[in-house]
């Protein structure tokens, strides 16, 4: 088969892939353009940020693109798989070349000009924006005109972890020795990246022009198509949203087992299937099954027993599959309690009677609390007390709403330093109310108690409820 039979005949799949490899690179490289202009022209105003501002983008740009994808997997918010952490990785590898190039060319804007606008009685920020940005525009032009390109070539590889575009055909054709497959990939991203090169050079030399009128028609025709290339990239996405996403390893047999997965739910359910397939490895697949970037994947029991939860090797096939599916069902996949956890700290802070909580219960209290009855030891045994209240009651919160001793980055034998790090934060929190919020009144506490935080916490066991029975239904 020819790469154009091949493209004939995944035509859909085609325009789905290399709508999804516009949509990363262009949202990457329009985050990056607005975070480095900004930061070119600081360096630019104060030459003592230009060097370790230009060595942090230098030392981004020197780690390895599939370093910094798996880099990013572990990481809450920013990482994980899919296109999410390879939008990041873009942001930071575009930087490098806007931020120069702001540099230089508001750095090559001749002196006289400068003066010449400030005589004229221009304040800096009407310099910026009507002498010095103009000038620099071309040069700036040109570094985003890099930072594009080098996100067209990168975004090929982020199909490793997940994100779509037109690396999943570069990947897929790897794993097949297929060359046809590499092709139907390797060619639409090369004709990709000249057409971004293309277009921001003519929007550079658009610039450059003395004709204001037609550099003007010129950007703003550039802008129309821009605009329609990126709205149809978004429509062709959004159709190709799914509602069960499967994933796989990266070996022929778990793309296999994923595509009869795929096609099992789609034959079964009726509903729409996003193939993530060629992940990676064991650990890639379970941090995006964990966080929610795939649904399904298959494992082997073996593989859950010895990797993701490292337990001893056993020979009896039962016992290792009984064993692995009760690790799998106490691996944190529980409802949260956010409200339940807001509910316990307040009442826990009343409970320990600190601010803004701390009721005197005596006359002398109110001159001076404890101070005036106790001191030396008997004083110190008091505070003891109650710190030892405030970190009893953080323990629990930390044990039945805050995951315990779970956390990323560290094994499952050092997770007691999570387990005090959460501890930590949760006795900060108390000091920190203490220091904001102003003592109240007994019968503000027994309203607030009463009116407040009963009812929610009602309503609270009620939703629970609800939830348990409706998700094991």
């Amino acid at each position: 088969m020819s790469v154009f039979e091949f493209w004939f005949s995944h035509r859909q799949e085609l325009a789905g892939l290399l709508a999804q490899h516009v949509v990363i690179v262009a949202i990457a490289t329009s985050v990056a353009a607005a975070l480095g202009v900004p930061l070119g022209i600081l360096a630019a105003r104060r030459p003592r940020l230009s060097t370790p501002l230009v060595a942090a983008a230098n030392i981004v740009q020197t780690v390895p693109s599939l370093a910094m994808f798996g880099f990013l997997l572990p990481v809450p918010l920013l990482g994980g798989v899919g296109a999410r952490a390879a939008v990041v990785v873009l942001i930071l590898y575009g930087l490098l070349p806007i931020v120069r190039t702001t540099i230089a060319g508001l750095n090559g804007i001749d002196r006289s000009i400068r003066e010449a606008g400030i005589a004229m009685g221009m304040t800096g920020r009407e310099l910026l924006r009507h002498v010095e940005l103009p000038l620099a525009m071309p040069s700036i032009v040109a570094g985003i005109r890099v930072a594009g390109v080098v996100g067209v070539g990168s975004a090929t590889i982020a199909a490793a972890i997940g994100a779509g575009g037109l690396g999943e055909y570069i990947y897929r054709g790897l794993s097949m020795v297929d060359s046809t497959v590499i092709l139907a990939g390797a060619i639409p991203a090369a004709l990709l990246a000249l057409a971004v090169d293309g277009g921001l050079w003519w929007v550079e030399r658009e610039l450059s022009a003395r004709r204001r009128r037609t550099r003007r028609a010129g950007v703003v025709t550039a802008a129309i198509l821009a605009c329609v290339v990126l709205l149809s990239s978004g429509v062709i996405v959004a159709r190709s949203g799914a509602a069960i996403v499967v994933g796989s390893k990266n070996f022929t047999e778990q793309v296999i087992l994923g595509e009869l997965i795929a096609q099992t739910i789609e034959r079964e359910t009726g509903l729409t299937v996003d193939r993530r397939l060629n992940l990676g490895g064991t650990l890639i697949c379970e941090r995006a099954l964990l966080s929610g970037d795939i649904d399904i994947y298959a494992e082997y029991t073996g593989t859950s027993l010895t990797a993701i939860f490292p337990q001893a090797p056993a020979h009896d096939s039962g016992q290792v599959y009984s064993t692995v599916r009760d690790l799998y069902a106490r691996s944190g996949r529980a409802l949260l309690q956010p409200l339940g956890f807001i509910i316990y700290m307040v009442a826990g802070i009343a409970e320990t009677n600190r601010a803004p909580f701390d009721f005197p219960e005596a006359e002398q209290e109110l001159v001076a609390g404890y101070h005036t009855e106790y001191s030396s030891m008997a004083f110190a045994m008091f505070f003891l007390a109650e710190y030892i209240n405030m970190v009893t009651v953080s323990a629990v919160a930390v044990s039945l709403f805050l995951g315990g001793w779970h956390g990323p980055f560290l094994p499952e034998y050092l997770g007691w330093i999570w387990f005090l790090i959460k501890v930590s934060i949760l006795l900060f929190v108390y000091i920190w109310i203490r220091w904001t919020l102003p003592r109240y009144r007994y019968d503000q506490l027994m309203a607030f108690g009463w009116k407040v935080l009963l009812p929610l916490a009602v309503l609270n066991l009620v939703l629970t409820a609800a939830g348990v029975i409706y998700f094991a239904a």
